[in-house]
């Protein structure tokens, strides 16, 4: 899958209580030190490229060099969540307590955030599309173009709970001097929410890495 097939495929709503999902990493463009953080969940409608692309945040690059560490051959531990302080990134640990990306008030929960018509707490989600992470071997983020990210990792049962797991390839090639850039998206059913785009940028590195096939550009 490359990323123009992703990108049109990436879609969810406005919800009124203004909560969306994000894939919290400190290797995020745009990451701050705010323990309440929440702008990387807006969803992305009707923009120009510019603010789009890399979630607007392309001149916020992450802080204290902070790299996104996937393992050849392994799997990236990641956390979904509407708001960073419903991570082990929060300051709170009350607020920790959820297995789900979000909580909400009533039977319905945090579905909304999902975009999702499963019950909520289902233990057999059918309407959960999924999360993808994509990867571009260019260490210089300003030289960047869609196609030069291809997905290598899926995981269909994203978002629903928080803690989410993405199987890394074997055979990935080394990052560059400098390191990867990587991507993150997820996909909504059509009964679920209008069409909005949805993109956050991350540095990372493919750990243990011995591939030499260069993989297809999008």
């Amino acid at each position: 899958m490359t990323l123009a097939q992703l990108c049109s495929a990436l879609l969810f709503m406005m919800l009124p209580v203004s909560a969306h999902i994000a894939l919290w990493d400190p290797a995020m463009y745009g990451w701050n030190d705010n323990p309440n953080q929440s702008d990387p969940v807006t969803p992305l409608m009707d923009l120009p490229f510019d603010q789009w692309w890399f979630h607007g945040y392309i001149d916020i690059p992450p802080t204290n060099n902070s790299i996104m560490e996937l393992p050849a051959g392994g799997t990236y531990h990641g956390q979904v969540a509407c708001n960073k302080a419903l991570t082990s990134y929060g300051l709170i640990p009350a607020q920790q307590t959820s297995i789900y990306a979000c909580d909400g008030i009533g039977p319905s929960g945090g579905i909304g955030a999902m975009h999702t018509s499963d019950a909520w707490e289902s233990t057999d989600t059918k309407d959960v599309k999924g999360c993808a992470i994509g990867i571009a071997y260019e260490s210089n983020v300003t030289k960047i173009q869609p196609e030069d990210f291809t997905v290598i990792s899926v995981n269909y049962s994203c978002p629903w709970k928080k803690h989410v797991e993405f199987q890394i390839p074997s055979n990935l090639p080394p990052c560059p001097d400098g390191g990867c850039h990587c991507m993150w998206g997820w996909v909504h059913a059509a009964d679920a929410g209008s069409e909005q785009n949805y993109f956050l940028g991350y540095r990372c590195n493919i750990t243990g890495a011995t591939g030499v096939t260069p993989l297809p550009r999008g």
